[in-house]
């Protein structure tokens, strides 16, 4: 695996890292929200698992957009490399007449 793809698997390895961590914050400070004594406590908590969750929300479009991009890559390696069996086909079919 060339060394672009091995950051790019990386970076999704470190994003899902990411993700996991503002989960498990998340459930946290669903706890929090559910043993709150005050409503300001309350409201602290609530507005924090927004944020949290519009973390986590970010994070997961992030990492399915660079898979997708990942997979266009490799689709685009595939389509090269029919080619140039096609191509070399080809040659080999045009040398195999010209030596008759």
């Amino acid at each position: 695996m060339k060394t672009i793809e091995k950051e790019i698997h990386a970076f999704i390895k470190k994003k899902k890292e990411e993700r996991k961590e503002l989960l498990e914050q998340s459930i946290k400070l669903n706890e929090q929200i559910r043993n709150a004594t005050s409503k300001e406590e309350f409201e602290k908590a609530k507005e924090r698992v927004r944020q949290v969750n519009s973390e986590i929300n970010k994070i997961t479009f992030i990492i399915d957009n660079v898979q997708k991009q990942l997979k266009n890559v490799d689709a685009i390696k595939e389509n090269i490399k029919n080619l140039e069996t096609i191509c070399s086909d080809m040659l080999s079919s045009i040398f195999s007449l010209l030596n008759k």
